[in-house]
């Protein structure tokens, strides 16, 4: 046998080695997503059966306590009415800051309106 032809089988049984060790990797990457999906399906019954379990209890306070149910309606309302108000402080504190960016800005061009003019006067 000539050496291109022993090279030639050597790289033949090195792609058959590539392609089994592929397949085999292959087979481990499909078990794994498989796992991760039986796994993500009992996270969304997990989730399912929680969220069922909330809304009972609501459901069930409701019925034994109603005058807190009101109570805690208005604390939740409370605390609503609170971040509106925060949110509005924040959206004024971020108009003044825009504003005094802007007179910021005015300030600079007037001084480089009055350089301007200043050096064409000089002129």
């Amino acid at each position: 046998m000539s050496s291109d032809s022993k090279s030639l089988s050597l790289d033949k049984l090195e792609l058959s080695q590539l392609e089994s060790l592929n397949k085999e990797k292959e087979k481990e990457l499909n078990h794994e997503i498989n796992k991760l999906m039986k796994f993500t399906k009992s996270q969304i019954n997990l989730n399912a059966l929680c969220s069922r379990q909330i809304q009972f209890s609501i459901e069930r306070n409701l019925q034994v306590n109603p005058s807190q149910h009101l109570f805690n309606y208005k604390q939740i309302s409370n605390q609503s009415n609170a971040h509106k108000f925060a949110k509005k402080q924040i959206s004024s504190s971020q108009i003044k800051n825009e504003i005094n960016d802007l007179r910021i800005e005015v300030s600079k061009a007037e001084k480089d309106l009055k350089e301007l003019n200043d050096y064409s006067l000089s002129k």
